[in-house]
């Protein structure tokens, strides 16, 4: 299952595995079904997304800005695992670019990404 709800120390966090999806059809059918259970949802969500050796295409970053940007009130906080080199380098560029530092990072480590998103 790539998209679940788990829990790390008393929060609810939506985690979403992107790992090793190289086709766009793969990675927007994960990404739907992360928007799907985002809307669902009472109150604001934490999401941990792995995303090692997978392609966002041009078209899967599309639709996940767009529906980050028409839902910020629901995305408390993003934590992205598993992004490395020149793409970590951009989405870390996007993230400051945007003002969205303080709800979307970048980890090295699960449990540190859990950490971050449970603090609140």
């Amino acid at each position: 299952m790539r998209v679940k709800w788990i829990e790390h120390k008393g929060k609810k966090i939506l985690y979403c595995d992107y790992s090793g999806l190289r086709k766009s059809e793969q990675m927007l059918e994960v990404l739907h079904e992360v928007q799907s259970e985002m809307l669902k949802s009472n109150e604001p969500v934490c999401t941990i997304s792995f995303v090692e050796g997978s392609f966002g295409s041009a078209e899967f970053m599309s639709q996940a800005k767009e529906f980050s940007k028409k839902n910020s009130h629901i995305i408390a906080k993003e934590a992205v695992l598993g992004i490395e080199g020149l793409k970590k380098i951009l989405l870390n560029g996007y993230v400051t670019f945007t003002g969205a530092k303080s709800r979307l990072k970048t980890f090295d480590s699960e449990e540190e990404a859990l950490d971050w998103l449970a603090e609140s």
